[in-house]
């Protein structure tokens, strides 16, 4: 898979604009074959400095747009995605099922490139923002709607964030809670090593079989930080890795397991 420098709205107050005239519109997506009316041009689009050939162009946006439909028409058993009604627990399963399988060639982005709130606002917000909208419903009209804005918990993110590092370790994927992909995308040093956030998650569902508070797995992230800002782990035989990282498991484990 090719990756190439995304387009990103590079300031949150305009993502909110921009989802507050969504809101305004009931989340209207145009599309449109006029090259000067693009539904994917807006006056601030930026990229990261680069090449023009290294950046996604209109064509590969177009091809985005239409891998998401096609997932979610399937989802919905036809053959236009019909964004009027809100997906059901079982369509909004499969459609996240299928964005973690398929995400990868979905949405071809580096992973500096996935780690950025900005890149997703755009992708969200003018891409797909009826697809987004049918899978998570701004009831209420939330101009700041974290679904719909480029966090943690973006529509599109989590289930790409899912199919990264699962595609590093399949079985991951059945275990891969909300919580447990926000705790370690929060923290920058650990989600852009896929080998340490893979052995994170391991240590995460040991540790849960013990006590699933929350806080143990969270504080263990802090101690895997600590030790990346004074320590490199990346000539760790991946064995050795997982040790380490089980012991900061198991010493946040014990801790709490003192405080009770």
């Amino acid at each position: 898979m090719t990756t190439k420098y995304a387009r990103q709205i590079p300031e949150k107050i305009q993502a909110e604009r921009r989802l507050e005239e969504l809101v305004a519109s009931g989340y209207e997506h145009k599309d449109s074959s006029e090259e000067s009316n693009s539904a994917f041009k807006v006056a601030y689009e930026y990229y990261q400095p680069s090449e023009l050939n290294s950046r996604l162009t209109d064509d590969d946006y177009a091809n985005m747009r239409a891998a998401i439909l096609k997932l979610a028409s399937s989802c919905q058993g036809k053959l236009v995605f019909d964004p009027k009604s809100a997906a059901t627990e079982k369509q909004a399963t499969a459609f996240d099922r299928g964005l973690s399988t398929d995400g990868l060639e979905i949405f071809p982005l580096g992973l500096y490139e996935s780690s950025r709130d900005e890149v997703w606002n755009y992708i969200t917000l003018y891409v797909a923002p009826d697809v987004a909208n049918w899978r998570y419903p701004n009831t209420g009209n939330n101009p700041k709607y974290d679904r719909h804005l480029g966090g943690y918990r973006n529509v599109f993110r989590q289930p790409w964030a899912r199919g990264y590092f699962c595609s590093w370790d399949d079985a991951l994927i059945s275990e891969l809670t909300e919580d447990i992909a926000v705790a370690i995308f929060e923290r920058v040093n650990v989600a852009s090593n896929p080998r340490v956030a893979v052995a994170c998650l391991k240590a995460t569902y040991k540790i849960r079989l013990k006590d699933k508070n929350n806080k143990i797995y969270r504080d263990a992230l802090k101690r895997v930080v600590r030790i990346m800002s004074v320590r490199s782990l990346d000539q760790l035989p991946e064995s050795s890795l997982q040790e380490l990282i089980d012991d900061l498991f198991d010493q946040s484990y014990k801790h709490f397991a003192k405080a009770k």
